[in-house]
Parts: C-alpha cells; sequence; structure tokens
C-alpha cells in the first residue's frame, strides 16, 4: 500500500499524507482532514509502524518529558498460562515505558473502582477481553492499547498476533523438510486447535492430539504415542512446556530429535532462555521485545494524539531455529 493510493482516496496530496502520518507537522492539515487521511489509511490496511516513527523524533521531548506521567500495564483477566502472553512479555512492557520517561502503574487485573480517580494517561492491556470489558477501560483510560490474539470493534490501537501465521509458518516448513505424518498437540478448546482446523488442508489435515498445556502432558503425550508405536515423524505443540516434555519422553524410548521426529513449537509456556533444561526446542512464534515497543510506542502516540483513529498492527512470525527439526527420513 503507497501513500499516493492513501492520497486518493482522502482527497488530499501526497505530500500532506506524508506529513499526517509521519508527524512532522501536526497543524499540516485541518483536523477533519486528518480524520479522512487515517479513515483512509485504515480502510487500505496500510500500517505505519510506530517504532520507526520513534525515532525520528525530537529526543528533547523525551528528556523534558515528567516522570509523573503515568501510563498502567495490565493482564487480561482470560489470561492463560501457556498462551503467548506470559509475565515476560509484562516485564518487556514495564522497561519500555520505563525507558520512554513515564512512570508505570502497578499491574492490575481488574478496572478501578467506580469512585477511584484514574490518573494513568493510558493502559497497555495485555490478552483478550469481552467486548463489553474492553469498553470499559476505554471509558476509564481513554488510550488504550490491546496486545491480543483477537480482533476487536472497540476504537482502541492492537498489536494483533495472529496464531495462524505461526502454525501455518510451522507446518509449511516441516512440509518442505518432507514431512507428511505431522501430529498437532495442545488444548482441544481453544485458539490453538480452532487455528488448526482453519488453517490446515483438510486434505493434508494430520492428526490432532489433545493435551494438557504442562511439560508433564508433553511427556506423557508422547510416552502414550510410543506405547501405541502412533510416533510421528514431525510433531507441532502449541507452547515450549509440551514441546520439552515430548522430546524428553521420545528420548527415554530412544527415539533421537530431530533425527528421529522434529519437534517444533508455537511459543509460550516455559521460558527457554532461562530453563535450566536438557533440551533445545525450535519456536516459531512473536518477538516479545519487539511487540512490547509496538504497544508502547503505538499508546504514546495515542496520548500525544499523533493519531485518532485506532491502528492495527500485525508483527511477523519468527523462527528461532534450535535444531529440533531436520529432513523426515521418507517422503510419504
Amino acid at each position: 500500500m503507497t501513500l499516493k493510493e492513501i492520497a486518493a482516496l482522502a482527497g488530499v496530496s501526497v505530500s500532506t499524507v506524508s506529513r499526517v502520518i509521519n508527524n512532522q507537522n501536526t497543524k499540516c492539515a485541518s483536523q477533519e482532514v486528518q480524520n479522512k487521511i487515517w479513515a483512509a489509511v485504515r480502510s487500505l490496511g496500510y500500517t505505519p509502524n510506530p517504532h520507526a516513527q520513534s525515532l525520528k523524533r525530537n529526543d528533547l521531548e523525551k528528556s523534558s518529558r515528567s516522570f509523573h506521567s503515568s501510563i498502567a500495564y495490565a493482564c487480561s483477566g482470560q489470561f492463560l498460562q501457556g498462551s503467548h502472553h506470559d509475565w515476560e512479555m509484562l516485564s518487556l512492557i514495564e522497561k519500555e515505558i520505563l525507558s520512554s520517561h513515564y512512570s508505570v502503574s502497578a499491574p492490575r487485573a481488574d478496572l478501578p473502582a467506580a469512585e477511584e480517580k484514574v490518573r494513568d494517561l493510558g493502559l497497555v492491556l495485555v490478552g483478550t477481553e469481552p467486548e463489553r470489558r474492553i469498553a470499559q477501560y476505554i471509558e476509564k483510560y481513554k488510550n488504550v492499547v490491546c496486545i491480543s490474539e483477537h480482533r476487536t470493534a472497540q476504537p482502541c490501537d492492537l498489536v494483533l498476533l495472529d496464531m495462524s501465521k505461526s502454525l501455518l509458518r510451522a507446518w509449511e516448513y516441516l512440509r518442505e523438510l518432507g514431512h507428511r505424518r505431522i501430529f498437532f498437540a495442545g488444548a482441544e478448546k481453544g485458539d490453538f486447535f480452532r487455528t488448526y482446523t482453519d488453517v490446515i488442508p483438510a486434505d493434508a489435515r494430520a492428526q490432532f492430539i489433545p493435551c494438557g498445556l504442562s511439560m508433564s502432558d508433553g511427556m506423557l503425550l508422547a510416552g502414550e504415542l510410543c506405547d501405541c508405536l502412533m510416533v510421528p515423524s514431525a510433531l507441532v505443540c502449541e507452547n515450549n512446556s509440551i514441546a520439552c516434555g515430548a522430546i524428553q519422553a521420545l528420548r527415554e524410548h530412544r527415539l533421537a530429535v530431530p533425527a528421529d521426529v522434529s519437534v517444533v513449537s508455537l511459543g509460550g509456556g516455559l521460558d527457554l532462555s532461562r530453563a535450566a533444561l536438557p533440551v533445545s526446542v525450535t519456536v516459531f512464534s512473536y518477538n516479545k521485545a519487539e511487540i512490547s515497543r509496538l504497544a508502547v510506542d503505538l499508546l504514546i502516540d495515542r496520548i500525544h494524539r499523533r493519531h485518532l483513529l485506532a491502528v492495527t498492527y500485525e508483527p511477523g512470525c519468527e523462527m528461532d531455529d534450535n535444531g529440533s527439526c531436520a529432513a523426515a527420513r521418507e517422503v510419504i
């Protein structure tokens, strides 16, 4: 999507679009024109990179900002251990807020009481909430950015973590390696299973094995597959915990990873960078540091009225190759 297309839809010049989007001059156009430009941006799916924009700003603005200006962050009440949203991301968000010269409100899993005066300039919400509850957050905080696996109809900015991207990329990668007997392991009643049924073609759909989200669940699942002689050539796990447990069980059954079985994870669960585990797992997921920067930059842009209409940013999925995948021994 180009600035020229946005300009044509909004009925303004390309230079005006550039100045409004890049915040070079907030008085370069009337509020009506700015609204038209952002409406065109939204309808055409153009998403400016707020982190890149932030690098162009004057350092004086940051140095003169008062630390008494506070930004809150919170975890969804529907937070689930093992999902893409974990406490490491909350820590990264806190660091980004502080590095942007704002103070941080203590995380809160619930809305403030009705009589409490909300002094925070905005809120970064990690996780998925019902539409009604997001609307309540917007009413209280005014400026809200959600980091979620689901879209929302509410007028807030969104960093969308589309699980279908990571799942599809993992599946395609294994197919390129020649794997055809690919199993999927994860919660049966959740986003992972729904995404699996939506993304994997019906004619190539492999077996889905329901299991819990812990390391012990992964060990139990892989052990049962080995005992039943139903060992796949590749296993896609919903999170790192399942993957680590599965690798341990496969090794106990004298199956080598990745020579005999390739194992990948979609992230979440165990923090592989800190866990003292004798296993390594290839992960298809999102860069948490990048997500945190994007969310905080979007919120600060909204606080300073650099954009008014809701913006959705979809970061790319990354592969962290830790050697748990190899070419299939036989291409069926």
